[in-house]
């Protein structure tokens, strides 16, 4: 990466004075975080609000970020550090140095956290400690299942109680931090899951090849084993229906590796950025199964390429449907109450043609 040894060599430098007032914090690099950071620094960046950005040069899209903000006079700072559970004893410490030295040196009081990494939500108190106004994001505030909860809740309390203001995704986890911890609650904002997405292809893209897609990381909440048991029941109804999985993660679904269905196809892998649009162009209809969820990326990835989008009845993916015509949501969280939405879906899809773009912005600038 051409930037790197610039990146690397000013990231000890202060961010220099400016009238732009937010910095841009973001360590998450896996999920949803990657493609949340870089719709945040596009629309600060379109309002001439933001001064810097520091990033982890495992961020997935780090060449995309520096893309988006260096041309427009924006400092981009790559943190030095190896972000990583083992290495937590060994780099905190350096990374607490660093948070210090940047609180000393920027003239910019305003930080924005739009997905919290273990890193950051340890190092905030020390922000707020050195005059720090912290903006912080937790996209969900109840831990999925297969989440160790007491860290997650509490490394949401040390954000709620750290944070100059905490800004919630959904109008559902916003609910339900109003809930456990009121004495925060004037703190708490409510912003929609800013996402940009550019559909780059025109014209006949040819026939789709999948029936249905999943899609992302796979993980225990994520609801593989309904979609398999649904995907059955669909199948004892239109047999020649397909489905295609792609993704990585940490749990290992049994059912998914076991599966001999000549019907299923299987990507087990991550997915770089340049490969989305030839997989999500390849299938009708997204399923997403979740069994918990606030709002799904992956989602607006299906409404740029023309897919439906069906879902669980997950409170934050209701929300999300409000503004989607394409998403069915499934009655229950039951095998055949998504076997029949995922079959009402496909006998309505229809193909979109033409170039498609969405963007969606958060209304973070209209807070401050």
């Amino acid at each position: 990466m051409e930037h790197t040894h610039a990146l690397r060599r000013t990231a000890k430098c202060p961010i220099a004075p400016s009238r732009r007032r937010f910095v841009l914090l973001n360590l998450a690099s896996h999920g949803s975080a990657p493609g949340l950071t870089l719709a945040l620094i596009r629309e600060l960046v379109a309002v001439g609000r933001l001064a810097g950005v520091v990033v982890s040069r495992q961020n997935e899209l780090l060449d995309r970020i520096i893309a988006a903000a260096a041309p427009t006079g924006v400092t981009v700072l790559e943190l030095p550090l190896r972000l990583g559970g083992q290495s937590l004893p060994k780099h905190i410490m350096p990374f607490l140095a660093f948070l210090a030295r940047f609180a000393r040196t920027t003239a910019v009081r305003d930080v924005v956290i739009p997905n919290h990494h273990l890193y950051t939500s340890i190092g905030l108190p020390l922000l707020r400690l050195l005059g720090i106004r912290v903006y912080s994001g937790i996209h969900d505030f109840e831990p999925h299942e297969g989440a160790r909860r007491w860290f997650v809740r509490l490394s949401n309390l040390v954000i709620c109680a750290s944070s100059h203001r905490v800004l919630f995704y959904s109008r559902s986890q916003h609910g339900l931090a109003r809930r456990r911890w009121p004495w925060f609650a004037h703190r708490y904002e409510v912003l929609r899951l800013p996402t940009e997405h550019q559909r780059e292809r025109s014209g006949d893209e040819g026939p789709r090849r999948h029936d249905f897609l999943f899609f992302g990381r796979i993980e225990r909440y994520k609801g593989m084993e309904l979609l398999l048991e649904a995907f059955a029941r669909v199948r004892g109804v239109r047999p020649e229906v397909k489905l295609h999985v792609v993704g990585s993660g940490r749990y290992h679904c049994r059912s998914l590796m076991e599966t001999d269905d000549p019907q299923i196809t299987k990507s087990i892998r991550y997915v770089p950025d340049q490969e989305l649009a030839d997989i999500f162009l390849d299938a009708k209809v997204v399923v997403l199964p979740y069994t918990s969820a606030t709002q799904s990326g992956v989602a607006h990835l299906a409404a740029v390429y023309g897919a439906n989008v069906v879902c669980t009845p997950c409170e934050g993916l209701v929300e999300q449907a409000e503004h989607n015509p394409r998403m069915r949501i499934a009655a229950d969280f039951t095998p055949q109450a998504l076997a029949d939405a995922m079959l009402e879906s496909l006998d309505t899809w229809t193909p979109a043609i033409g170039r498609s773009s969405l963007t969606i912005t958060s209304g973070l600038v209209d807070l401050v």
